[in-house]
């Protein structure tokens, strides 16, 4: 096919009938295309079989999985053809679930398009998923750290309630905020809400709330790695609310963080003491060895681990549930 300016230099140099041969030969390319297509599409009792009726467009939009307009569609019931409608929703959607796949589900597997095409829609026109779409997720274990579907989940929860916060001024809401955000990977979106500018907390007088959003700040600390202010954090909001395990589980990460590994075997047991769950006391240690960049360091944190249960130091319940062959696979 000729470009629209080798058209217009054929037309303004006089060329008339060169341009006039060219077009013709390419609206009976169109024609014999279109007459395919109808057949393809067992649409051959249409009467019309010019390249320039709008069926044409339509067919070619199916054929490249496009998705059809409001006005294709109109013109399709116009002319009853309704069963074409059908079949250009379905190539759409095969297309549209393939792309969503490849988007999200890379490292996942193969998943049912019924109902995770619609909640991967959802997500990906940043709209919020309902608790049944929510569950069916953490039913297949799709929400995990990091990945896509997680981070993009997240943050459209961190958008929304960051515009109920701005409506209600709610300053509950912002551990919620903080908490999502740092789930999205986004912790210097934790550490805005959670500043000076949008909370004060030397005015603030709920201890309650205030020792919950100097544990998230500490948390979002310890994400970009300044330890020293995270593990400052999480000492005021234990000096607080001494009862609950959340700051000493953030002190006992800190301090595995800053190579204080005696200090963060306290502060993990305190908050077993205090309910914190052993898995989560697992999770924190493993991210920690995962997330240390140098090699010299998780070598260390490693085998002061393999150490540590091979010795039986603290005795079983305190050696959490890290085994060697896990600590070796780290190393």
């Amino acid at each position: 096919m000729l470009s629209t300016k080798e058209c217009n230099w054929l037309s303004n140099n006089s060329f008339l009938e060169t341009l006039e041969i060219y077009s013709g030969r390419e609206k009976q390319k169109r024609k014999r295309k279109f007459a395919i297509l109808k057949k393809k599409y067992k649409l051959t009792e249409f009467e019309d079989s010019s390249p320039d009726s709008n069926l044409y467009e339509i067919l070619q939009k199916i054929e490249q999985f496009e998705l059809l307009t409001e006005a294709d569609i109109d013109w399709l019931k116009s002319y009853n053809l309704t069963e074409i409608i059908k079949v250009a929703e379905e190539k759409y959607l095969e297309k549209d679930w393939i792309r969503l796949q490849d988007k999200y589900l890379a490292t996942v597997g193969v998943l049912k398009f019924d109902p995770f095409y619609n909640i991967l829609s959802k997500l990906d026109k940043g709209e919020r998923l309902d608790k049944l779409m929510f569950t069916q997720l953490t039913t297949e274990n799709l929400l995990t750290p990091g990945s896509k579907i997680t981070t993009t989940y997240y943050q459209i929860e961190a958008d929304f309630f960051e515009d109920e916060f701005k409506r209600t001024k709610d300053k509950w809401l912002i551990p919620k905020i903080s908490s999502y955000w740092r789930k999205a990977n986004k912790s210097l979106k934790a550490l805005e809400i959670t500043s000076k500018s949008k909370v004060n907390l030397e005015k603030l007088k709920d201890k309650d709330l205030k020792a919950r959003i100097l544990v998230t700040r500490g948390a979002a600390f310890r994400d970009v790695r300044q330890l020293n202010e995270a593990k400052n954090l999480a000492l005021q909001a234990h000096k607080i609310d001494s009862k609950s395990h959340h700051p000493c589980t953030l002190l006992g990460a800190t301090c595995y963080g800053l190579g204080k590994y005696g200090d963060g075997d306290y502060w993990f047991e305190e908050a077993q003491q205090r309910g914190a769950d052993i898995k989560d006391i697992d999770k924190e240690i493993k991210r920690l060895v995962k997330e240390t960049s140098n090699r010299k360091k998780r070598k260390e944190i490693i085998e002061y681990l393999l150490k540590k249960i091979k010795g039986n130091m603290l005795g079983l319940k305190n050696i959490y549930s890290i085994n060697q062959y896990q600590l070796r696979r780290f190393n």
